[in-house]
């Protein structure tokens, strides 16, 4: 198991979930590297390469506050490779304009971390079943 510090790198992405899901904004670029690399699939309303905490914040995290009501990533599996961890999980929440769900969507999400912050991530997600919700 990888460890940076006191904390293992599955330990630092958990962490990151936990604040995301709360609502902890600090928290959550706290643990995200300033010259995160961060890919969201094309075709999805997010879709796109971003880097940095900006790009990140205004293009992703800023536009997912807008789009969906209770929106949460949850995760159900960590899986530790070194440097990389994978998290297995599926999203809830609801398309704020439709209503429509997105509860159980599944996705996999790919993480980097370099010297104990996450330094890239990869979202893979059926965007066929977000574009279904924001249609409802």
């Amino acid at each position: 198991m990888a460890t940076t510090g006191r904390r293992t790198n599955v330990e630092i992405v958990e962490g990151a979930y936990e604040a995301f899901n709360e609502g902890d904004m600090d928290a959550l670029m706290g643990a995200i590297h300033e010259d995160v690399e961060w890919h969201e699939l094309e075709g999805s309303n997010l879709g796109g390469t971003y880097h940095g905490h900006d790009e990140v914040a205004g293009n992703v995290f800023g536009p997912t506050a807008e789009l969906y009501e209770g929106f949460q990533a949850v995760p159900d599996e960590f899986v530790d490779g070194g440097d990389t961890v994978v998290v297995l999980g599926s999203y809830e929440g609801a398309v704020s304009e439709t209503d429509g769900s997105i509860d159980g969507i599944p996705f996999a999400h790919v993480l980097g971390v370099t010297d104990g912050r996450i330094s890239s991530f990869t979202n893979y997600t059926d965007t066929q079943l977000f574009a279904r919700a924001f249609e409802a």
